[in-house]
């Protein structure tokens, strides 16, 4: 039977509009929140993802985290992503900081945004920072804004709280995944909400949630009983019955059970018995059209703004007033019936849930919606509204052949580009070009041929600058685009090509006059054609043709050349003309004249100094570009220069540095495999070999077989067999250490790379020869670089082959000056090596007492270098021998790991905590952690106590 009297919560349901009920079965949901606040306060940082389908409550949910955060006198930052400002690179990201940015006084702003962090003061309205490269910026952006959150946590407890974040731009969710794998040790809670399966697939999202430093929870819908208390508040009394069957129609969901009691009670639904048999025969999409009807008994001022609010998103009122066509008297009067309602809400106006806007949108007819996007964008425009988001209505719009569209959709992927959002500058410039038609503009195709190459679609990129270098009438436009298909025709494996287009770009450049795309250009192409087999030929032009600027001035681009002749005499074993080549530019550097020298350039000088056994200057070239490359706050860059470095401690045989500065590389560009990480993957093989750690060696050189064919003509294709040989003599499987050191040979033969200085590949074929009792060929193979090594007057590689020689025939004298000879070189590793070859042959000769000697100082040096391995042996020598060696410590310098042995040194030098943490590209409570481990090590109780420790 129908009550003929509505219940008087009933009556003011309808009359108030939006109904806020207390939070119902959240208990642990809010107790996960309280405890992820709890973590940040006591600095073990947390992050909490819930996740549930629309209306669940989520957002209510982070409305209650943000107050207990303010409870707890945490600072809270608080966004959400929205469908139309996916497209905008690090958008959620800006909004979420921007404004506690801009707060700062100048000189705390300075601060927050200074070394790693600079990069974000692009986003975040800071002074403008360096430029990086394409491929650069992105990471460089994400790590910027970890620091940034850190800097500000560090400032106070920090709780971030994000809703919708299935709707979150593609860089953001990376950077947020980013700041969640650091979180453990800081101030600070992420406390985010996300709809599964709402939008794509985000993969930042999905490295988000998997992260262990999150937690996800599943937000589930009301049971009965939480439903029947929900209506009570809603409507007042009701039946058991109607309190089923709103249940079994919202199926728990509290937003549709929000709008059900709001419908119920505009509708004059009794709240009996007859009252549940009207309701069951709804459904919950009915609920929410039904919520959307409500506006049918509004004046149509009202329909028309929550027609333009469907399509704008969120707005201010004068913008939805201009786009509804309504006087801005009638449109406020329209909004405030909407907020009424309970259909919308906020400054900018957006609608009260996501649901209902989404109901609205879909309902306007395909054509007619994108007819209001095209009106939205024009408006907009009117009213001065940036490019991105004019853009975004541009990007839902048909085309019209109007040249201020293109010029805004080119705005727009300019700053998209600008912040990394290399996806998102080729998706507006796309539409730039299908606005034209026709119409086409070269400047416009290489612009999205530059954002295609920065997204890694090569192929496409090649098409684009292709057609842009053919038509463009701009010389500037012309270069720009040739010089992009140059790097991109490399980057797709076409060397070849890339050579090919990149020579032709050179030669229309006046030498010298350049600039820093000459200078660029130039150390691509030579690096490429200097590991080209068939393209070595092609560099007598280059390496003789002097780029001075035209007043007879030393350019980026001479300092190039100069690198390159001196990298290129270090191949071939022309030690004296590298060491004056490679000295003009170290100088020229040290000067500071040349700040936007290649990356590669400052790397190369330092590889070059170390392999010539210039030790010390070789750490003060990766120094100085160390500093460089952290200034400007580029982990690729600074990535760049510790390969260089880890090449450099290969050679000095420093293990626990080389190893150090692998750990920060991975870190840093991911543990992949790939091509231009093969290099620096064989010393972090070599080294971890010397940590008996040879299942790890074994991994780091494990390339797939589709991979390997992608080495030929890269310095990787060198690498690879070396270290896959040095790899098989510690496995004692000679006959392939033996043919791997061989093919080793071949490929330097080919590349006219003979200097035993650079892969000593004949010392590994002649041990292996050895034990395989190929006494001849171990003879002649280590003769050669013997004799090779003297030509050049290297003493490093003269240690090393007297060394071999002196193991295999067994000649102490060999091995003595062996010893003496990689001393002076400083190659540490090799010369505890011959220490202890030299104490074993002495011992097998039953001279114990001589050989004691030489195995001590082995056995000490090969602990102070971290050569596990080589200790060991030389420990078992030692003991053959009649000798009491030490302990292993599990204090002192030696018991130090790779990472702690580096985070001393740096502490030693004077860096605080946060400053070697930016360095080293990990978290200050990392190093805290690594620095109490050392301190309890080294009985240090201060920095000043572990200067002396580790010189000691």
């Amino acid at each position: 039977m129908r009550m003929r009297t509505r219940s008087a919560s009933a009556q003011g349901a309808s009359a108030r509009g939006p109904i806020a009920p207390t939070l119902v079965e959240r208990e642990r949901e809010l107790a996960g929140i309280a405890a992820t606040l709890e973590a940040a306060l006591s600095e073990s940082g947390r992050a909490l993802v819930i996740e549930a389908d629309a209306g669940v409550g989520k957002t209510r949910l982070l409305g209650e985290a943000a107050r207990l955060a303010e409870e707890r006198s945490m600072a809270c930052l608080r966004a959400r992503g929205t469908e139309l400002e996916r497209q905008f690179a690090f958008g959620v990201m800006r909004r979420l900081l921007e404004r506690r940015v801009v707060e700062l006084d100048d000189e705390s702003r300075a601060t927050l945004l200074s070394g790693v962090a600079a990069p974000a003061a692009t986003l975040l309205g800071g002074a403008a920072f360096a430029d990086l490269s394409p491929r650069d910026i992105r990471f460089a952006l994400i790590h910027a804004l970890f620091w940034v959150c850190s800097r500000l946590a560090e400032r106070a407890p920090l709780a971030i709280v994000i809703d919708d974040l299935h709707w979150l731009d593609q860089p953001s969710a990376e950077a947020l995944a980013y700041l969640v794998e650091r979180i453990e040790g800081l101030p600070l809670a992420v406390i985010v909400a996300a709809r599964p399966g709402a939008a794509d697939p985000i993969a930042g999202i999905d490295g988000l949630v998997s992260s262990p430093g999150a937690t996800t929870l599943g937000l589930s819908e009301l049971t009965a009983d939480g439903t029947a208390r929900v209506l009570d508040e809603l409507l007042g009394s009701h039946r058991a019955s109607f309190a089923v069957a709103a249940h079994e129609v919202t199926a728990g969901n509290p937003f549709l059970l929000r709008e059900l009691a709001l419908a119920v009670a505009s509708a004059g639904i009794d709240t009996n018995d007859g009252g549940a048999v009207r309701i069951a025969e709804l459904v919950p999409d009915t609920v929410a059209r039904w919520t959307v009807g409500r506006l049918r008994s509004l004046p149509d001022s009202a329909n028309a703004v929550a027609r333009s609010l469907a399509v704008l998103e969120q707005a201010e009122l004068d913008v939805i007033a201009a786009h509804a066509e309504l006087d801005p008297r009638r449109a406020a009067a329209a909004a405030e019936q909407l907020t009424r309602a309970g259909l919308v809400d906020g400054s900018p106006l957006r609608f009260s849930h996501p649901l209902v806007r989404a109901v609205l949108h879909e309902e306007i007819p395909a054509a007619n919606r994108e007819v209001a996007h095209r009106r939205a964008a024009e408006t907009l425009r009117e009213r001065g509204a940036p490019a991105a988001t004019i853009a975004t209505h541009l990007m839902r719009s048909p085309a019209a052949g109007e040249r201020w569209a293109v010029d805004v959709l080119r705005d727009a992927a300019f700053r998209q580009a600008a912040r990394g959002g290399a996806a998102e500058a080729a998706a507006l410039l796309g539409r730039a070009t299908a606005e034209l038609g026709e119409a086409e503009d070269p400047a416009l195709l290489a612009e999205l041929g530059h954002a295609e190459a920065a997204l890694g679609d090569h192929r496409a990129a090649i098409a684009h600058l292709e057609a842009a270098a053919e038509r463009a009438e701009d010389p500037g436009v012309r270069l720009g685009a040739r010089v992009g298909l140059a790097h991109t025709s490399y980057a797709l494996g076409d060397f070849a090509g890339a050579i090919g287009v990149g020579a032709a770009v050179l030669a229309e450049i006046p030498p010298g006059e350049g600039g820093r795309l000459e200078a660029e250009l130039l150390m691509s192409l030579l690096m490429a054609a200097r590991a080209m087999p068939d393209r070595i030929g092609e560099l007598s032009p280059w390496l003789t043709t002097p780029r001075h600027g035209s007043g007879g001035e030393v350019t980026a681009a001479e300092l190039v050349r100069l690198e390159i002749r001196a990298l290129d005499s270090f191949l071939r074993g022309a030690r004296k003309e590298a060491a004056v080549l490679v000295a003009e530019v170290d100088a020229a550097l040290a000067s500071g004249a040349f700040p936007d020298v290649p990356t590669l350039l400052a790397a190369n000088v330092g590889f070059v100094l170390a392999g010539l056994g210039e030790h010390e200057r070789a750490a003060m070239a990766y120094e100085r570009a160390l500093e460089r490359a952290l200034g400007r706050g580029s982990p690729l860059e600074t990535a760049e220069i510790l390969e260089g470095r880890v090449s450099a401690r290969w050679w000095r045989g420093d293990v626990t540095g080389c190893l150090a500065d692998c750990e920060t590389i991975l870190s840093l560009v991911g543990g992949g495999p790939e091509p231009s990480k093969l290099p620096m993957r064989l010393c972090q093989a070599s080294m971890l070999i010397e940590r008996n750690e040879l299942a790890d060696a074994e991994a780091a050189l494990a390339y797939p077989d589709e991979l390997e064919q992608r080495l030929g003509g890269t310095w990787g294709w060198l690498a690879l067999p070396f270290g896959r040989a040095t790899v098989a003599l510690a496995r004692h499987d000679w006959r392939r250490a033996l043919e791997q050191a061989r093919l080793c040979g071949e490929r330097l033969a080919i590349v006219e790379a003979p200097s035993p200085d650079f892969l000593p590949w004949r010392s590994l074929a002649a041990r292996a020869a050895d034990r395989l009792g190929e006494a001849e060929a171990a003879a002649e193979l280590v003769g050669e670089e013997l004799e090779l090594a003297r030509a050049i007057g290297s003493p490093r590689a003269t240690g090393v082959a007297l060394a071999t020689l002196g193991t295999v025939t067994a000649s102490a004298a060999d091995l003595e000056a062996a010893v003496e000879l990689l001393d002076r070189a400083g190659a540490r590793l090799e010369a505890a090596r011959a220490r202890v070859e030299l104490g074993a042959v002495l011992r097998r000769a039953r001279r114990p007492r001589d050989a004691r000697g030489p195995l001590r100082d082995g056995l000490d040096l090969a602990r102070r270098i971290g050569s596990s391995a080589l200790a060991d042996r030389a420990r078992s020598e030692l003991e053959a021998a009649g000798g009491r060696p030490r302990r292993e410590r599990t204090t002192g310098s030696d018991a130090l790991t790779p990472r702690e042995r580096q985070i001393a040194e740096l502490a030693s030098s004077g860096l605080s905590n946060p400053e070697i943490a930016e360095r080293l590209f990990v978290t200050r409570k990392t190093i805290e952690a690594h620095l109490r481990s050392v301190f309890r090590k080294l009985g240090a109780a201060s920095r000043t106590e572990l200067r002396d420790a580790l010189e000691r």
